[in-house]
């Protein structure tokens, strides 16, 4: 983790974090961005669940602080040095602290229903796209939001908040950096400062961040600090967590698709296509059964599921530990569509239904 950490922020900020040091970088295997699963086939009945083909996840515009810029405009790469100035004309959202979301970008979120219009509206395509490579130009020095955002999780919503609370740390980090150049440096051409004296600043950031103090490190770690590491170390420890015997349907939404059934839980991101016959297994979650009983009577019944896909619906919280206080055994819930009603003797509590057929009923559901 610390060589992660060390691409995103200055290594003296980073040895100054050693509570971390120990952590193994998760692997999310799931999530390839080069050959994304989440882009939309043309003519897919299901694109609600899909990004965008022309953007995939890219319709975010990152900030970047005077000191990132300034380590891509010392870097090597004239191509970037100047879609970074091309940027900086074009938005006019730039100052000492950096370049950030420009107002017409941010009208364009607000009109475009954000954020249910992530990954969809191609309006909001980061400017630092690149459509011909699809993906990120200034990936190596893009920001702690991009870096740690994966759209599916390993280890379901604990790998989700593990991330989240490294985006928190990262990005509180590059905001209190920034302001520190700001401090302790004399901003030049304060009257008025013109885009080259910027991109100037933003390379004199650069420079300043290798040398920041041991005590200027010191006095940055806040109590947000002290969380955000604490709710990553949990997270992390959370990531052995045994499987129970005892388990409750704990999926969220599912539509139906021909004769699978895409289920989703903690993440609409994250999906799983199963057989409809796994309604015959959450049905008979009861409470009283183990989830092994319950599958071996499924399959003794047809169901033909495997252990492998209720560890993988476990791991992405699509079941969980089934505790008595929330729900009594045998609980029904109902589904009205149409004139027909769905009904299903397990406890599946708050959960949408998509794509259900006209005459569908329990028989044809399971």
């Amino acid at each position: 983790m610390s060589k992660m950490l060390q691409r995103l922020l200055p290594n003296q900020v980073v040895q100054s974090l050693p509570e971390l040091h120990h952590i193994v970088r998760p692997v999310e295997t799931y999530v390839n961005c080069s050959s994304c699963r989440l882009m939309c086939n043309k003519g897919d009945a299901h694109q609600k669940w899909y990004f965008n083909d022309k953007t995939k996840c890219c319709t975010f515009y990152p900030k970047l602080h005077n000191w990132q810029l300034g380590r891509i405009f010392l870097s090597d790469s004239p191509r970037r040095h100047t879609l970074i100035r091309e940027e900086m004309i074009r938005s006019n959202s730039y100052n000492a602290l950096g370049l950030h979301p420009p107002e017409d970008y941010l009208q364009k979120q607000v009109q475009s229903g954000y954020p249910e219009s992530f990954g969809k509206a191609a309006e909001l395509l980061c400017p630092f796209y690149e459509k011909e490579m699809r993906g990120c130009s200034i990936w190596e020095y893009q920001n702690t939001v991009c870096r740690s955002w994966f759209c599916k999780h390993e280890e379901g919503s604990r790998g989700l908040g593990f991330w989240n609370s490294i985006t928190m740390l990262g990005s509180y980090y590059e905001k209190i950096i920034a302001i520190w150049c700001i401090e302790q440096y004399d901003i030049p051409c304060q009257s008025p400062m013109d885009i080259h004296d910027h991109i100037d600043w933003y390379k004199r950031c650069a420079q300043y961040v290798e040398t920041i103090p041991e005590s200027a490190i010191q006095e940055m770690r806040s109590d947000f600090v002290e969380d955000a590491i604490q709710h990553i170390c949990k997270y992390y420890d959370d990531f052995d967590r045994p499987m129970p015997n005892i388990l409750r349907s704990a999926v969220s939404k599912f539509e139906f698709r021909d004769e699978e059934v895409i289920l989703m839980g903690y993440s609409e991101f994250a999906r799983i296509i199963t057989p409809r016959s796994i309604f015959r297994f959450l049905s008979k979650l009861d409470g009283i059964r183990t989830w092994r009983e319950a599958l071996r009577e499924s399959n003794q019944e047809g169901a033909n599921l495997s252990e492998e896909l209720i560890v993988h619906m476990f791991k992405q919280d699509m079941l969980s530990p089934y505790h008595e206080e929330d729900f009594q055994v045998g609980m029904r819930i109902s589904v009205q569509y149409d004139d027909d009603v769905l009904k299903m003797t397990a406890p599946i509590p708050d959960i949408e239904i998509y794509g259900v057929p006209k005459g569908a009923s329990l028989k044809s559901i399971t």
